[in-house]
């Protein structure tokens, strides 16, 4: 019976990790290593947490103190970090496959190190407790939390994103670094039972992934719209200019941006809206026209986005080449402090990082981390 009882508890509390990672189509996208890697970054996460805590928060005999808890839960802001290193620097592939990998292997490391020992200590050697089923259902609530921690620190790290989806990462991303003090609070002033706390554990858990979702849905918004309103946009440019729409090369016998366009005029920010999109499109007939027409090259949306640096994000080498001629700074930077160096280094388009260090790019500049 007892060893039923061990088996109950640790299938409850590490079948959901086996079945997200199979039946989410993740697998098709990666492999169980990846998680493995995040495994890792949670280990070394882990032992510098506990250096923190045995540092600078030793364990503190007598009542309760909300301060003090709050203090011990901001160390919490470790995981944030290490997350985020997981996602940005440790994984590789796309932006939402690394996030959701990282998630995966984070939770699996945190619940096998957590949970694993008491099940093989106590749940092993007794009949039957609630207190382990308790424990299995636990882990399953830091399944959903860890990876609704994953997708806010990579949802705040996002370019494109809302600004309620940004203050809405940020608040969550509170709730989940203080989170531990939060319940310990609850629990202590409340004088809840064990079952009740973990309703309430639940309730909030639920509350954090529905508020995850909504914060990813403000970013997929965004992206897909500029997806969508993209091809619209450089075939209102080509109705216009009465061209077809241009290719990536000038060969071919097809309409170039050379032969057209004559006697169109062209407001300024026509031009310059259109060489964003078209330089992000990878248009090159097009870039050629528009800067011909007077667009500025150095021309930036709100969020400090040039053509330079679309054009570098995306891998276009000749687009690239033409804004450079055109006189585009390759050390100018967006409001996040990210140059298009530093994005064509971290998309890993060689040829572009090349043809920049032969166009005067500081190799001293720094910034934020690339982010697709």
């Amino acid at each position: 019976m007892t060893f039923f009882h061990f088996c109950n508890c640790v299938v409850l509390a590490y079948a959901p990790h086996f079945i997200v990672f199979r039946y989410s189509s993740l697998s098709e996208y990666t492999n169980i290593w990846k998680c493995g890697q995040a495994a890792i970054v949670y280990l070394m996460t882990q032992f510098i947490k506990m250096l923190t805590l045995a540092t600078f928060f030793p364990i503190v005999e007598g009542e309760y103190s909300f301060s003090y808890e709050l203090m011990k839960s901001a160390v919490d802001i470790i995981d944030v970090m290490g997350l985020h290193f997981a996602i940005s620097y440790f994984l590789s592939g796309k932006g939402e496959v690394r996030m959701f990998t990282a998630g995966l292997g984070w939770t699996a490391a945190h619940s096998i190190l957590t949970y694993f020992v008491v099940f093989f200590v106590g749940a092993r050697t007794t009949g039957f407790s609630w207190r382990f089923i308790q424990t299995a259902i636990k882990s399953n609530l830091d399944l959903v939390f860890h990876l609704s921690l994953a997708s806010l620190v990579w949802i705040f790290n996002r370019i494109e994103q809302t600004a309620r989806s940004k203050h809405l990462a940020c608040v969550l991303l509170l709730f989940c670094i203080f989170h531990s003090a939060i319940y310990q609070t609850i629990f202590n002033y409340l004088a809840i039972d064990s079952w009740q706390l973990l309703g309430v554990e639940t309730l909030f858990t639920v509350g954090l992934a529905l508020s995850s979702l909504i914060a990813y849905s403000g970013v997929s918004i965004t992206i897909a719209w500029d997806r969508l309103m993209r091809p619209f946009f450089i075939i209102r440019f080509c109705s216009k200019l009465n061209m077809s729409i241009p290719t990536e090369s000038t060969n071919g016998g097809g309409t170039t941006a050379d032969q057209v366009g004559h006697g169109v005029e062209l407001s300024e920010s026509e031009r310059d809206k259109g060489l964003l999109y078209a330089s992000h499109a990878g248009k090159t007939d097009l870039v050629r026209f528009l800067l011909s027409r007077g667009a500025c090259v150095d021309w930036t949306t709100d969020e400090g986005f040039s053509p330079l640096f679309l054009a570098a994000r995306e891998g276009h080498l000749e687009v690239c080449k033409l804004l450079i001629a055109k006189g585009a700074d390759t050390n100018q930077k967006t409001n996040n402090g990210v140059s298009p160096w530093l994005v064509a280094c971290g998309k890993g388009h060689l040829d572009i990082v090349k043809l920049f260090v032969e166009n005067g790019q500081d190799m001293e500049a720094t910034g934020g981390a690339p982010r697709d």
